[in-house]
């Protein structure tokens, strides 16, 4: 009996998870704003957060393992939250304000700043109570509970620093929209309003 062979195919099998995970992010953060401009501001901070991850381990000495692994998988999606956040507020202010990017870069961060912190602080809260878990199990909790906690604040530090950089770069305002963009409001459209009927019938329903 090799145990090797099983944890070598469940790393790589987490591995793999974790580019398909990536991907799935960037399109559909893609899907939403339409731009590929635009989504490689969030996608940016992804391997920037990834990497800043092992820093964190090593100062906790803690290994790569499956749990490592499995707390970088669970904070893909969270790690483009903020960035997200700073994105759509850059983008708003240049479309609806006529500011330039630059502009609005350094205010819409700033207009989203305690929002970004008090978001974090709030996940790093969630988190934290798993530190005090005693034993084996408490061991692994702990590596779960760090890894997280520390991508977490990395992306708030990312979001509020690298993200607002890349967007007086690259974010240029919406003149005309497109085919892709069209679809996806008239979809969200329909989806509202389908929600927004079945919510007021409901509602209106008399009690028998």
């Amino acid at each position: 009996y090799d145990a090797t062979l099983f944890i070598d195919r469940a790393i790589q099998r987490v591995g793999q998870v974790l580019l398909e995970c990536t991907i799935l992010v960037v399109l559909v953060i893609f899907l939403f704003l339409g731009s590929w401009r635009a989504a490689f501001v969030p996608a940016a901070v992804i391997p920037v957060c990834l990497v800043g991850a092992f820093l964190v381990l090593s100062v906790f000495g803690f290994s790569i393992n499956l749990i490592t692994l499995l707390a970088l998988v669970l904070s893909i999606g969270l790690v483009v939250d903020d960035s997200i956040i700073v994105l759509e507020n850059v983008q708003r202010r240049v479309d609806t304000l006529g500011e330039p990017p630059l502009v609005a870069a350094e205010r819409g961060a700033r207009q989203v700043f305690f929002a970004i912190v008090a978001t974090s602080a709030v996940l790093v809260a969630v988190f934290a109570p798993l530190l005090f878990v005693g034993g084996y199990v408490g061991r692994l909790f702990n590596e779960l509970a760090v890894t997280i906690a520390g991508v977490v604040l990395i992306s708030a530090f990312c979001s509020l620093s690298l993200s607002p950089m890349m967007c007086s770069k690259l974010v240029k305002p919406v003149k005309s929209s497109t085919r892709l963009t069209r679809f996806v409001d008239g979809a969200l459209g329909a989806l509202r309003r389908s929600y927004r009927a079945s919510l007021e019938m409901v509602l209106n329903a008399k009690r028998s």
